[in-house]
């Protein structure tokens, strides 16, 4: 893996100047590293085999390492027929209103907050982790979020509730407008998949585990098809 440490720092360094945002980066980098750990990374043949035979990952994974690999080829001029793995289709697993509302109970206060804001408004965790005071009008209740996917401006209303929580949260704490209000998206994920689990234990509700933090975008999008 030492061996590629340089020459897979310098394909991703040659994806962000070409603007790719720092969440994909950070996913490429970790698929190649995975990757180079077995495999030569510039025997292409070899890479192939070595997906194939990978019986343990799912298709979808094995498409993301694809995704990345063939940067890694590009970068350096490397011939590859990429393979193609069919990924199972299946619906989102959407928690309802009650399972999210539980969570959020059970929740710290800084926590309860954040779940809410992002059932209010069906933002990413990365779009949340981006939110500046600039990107909030405390007055209006409004969100104005910079899409992680380049994706239409959106103006997102919270509601009553949650915007009281943001500001008694904004209230207490010395933020510039510039700075981020809120955790990074890995330590959004590892402190809600710890309250999921201990709560799923505590009430004996083994589907609370099916419920990622993503999903609450989920549960937006959801309600908001059936208004």
């Amino acid at each position: 893996e030492t061996l590629y440490q340089s020459r897979i720092f310098k394909v991703v360094w040659g994806l962000r100047k070409r603007g790719y945002s720092e969440l994909t980066l950070e996913g490429y980098s970790k698929k190649l590293r995975l990757l180079s750990k077995s495999v030569d990374l510039d025997k292409p043949e070899t890479v192939t085999r070595y997906l194939a035979n990978k019986k343990e990952w799912k298709n979808s994974f094995k498409e993301t390492v694809v995704s990345a690999y063939l940067h890694y080829v590009e970068f350096y001029g490397l011939e590859w027929k990429k393979p193609k793995f069919r990924r199972a289709q299946r619906l989102p697993y959407v928690p309802s209103s009650e399972q999210v509302n539980k969570i959020i109970a059970h929740s710290s206060r800084k926590y309860a907050m954040i779940y809410s804001i992002l059932r209010d408004t069906g933002l990413r965790p990365i779009e949340l982790h981006n939110l500046t005071l600039r990107n909030i009008d405390l007055e209006k209740g409004i969100i104005y979020p910079e899409s992680a996917k380049g994706g239409r401006a959106r103006a997102l209303k919270l509601k009553s509730e949650t915007l009281a929580m943001l500001k008694e949260y904004v209230s207490r704490n010395d933020f510039g407008l510039d700075e981020r209000l809120f955790p990074s998206r890995k330590a959004l994920s590892h402190i809600f998949i710890r309250t999921r689990n201990r709560l799923a234990k505590r009430l004996c509700e083994p589907q609370l585990k099916k419920f990622r933090l993503y999903d609450l975008c989920l549960l937006y999008t959801s309600d908001a098809a059936d208004e």
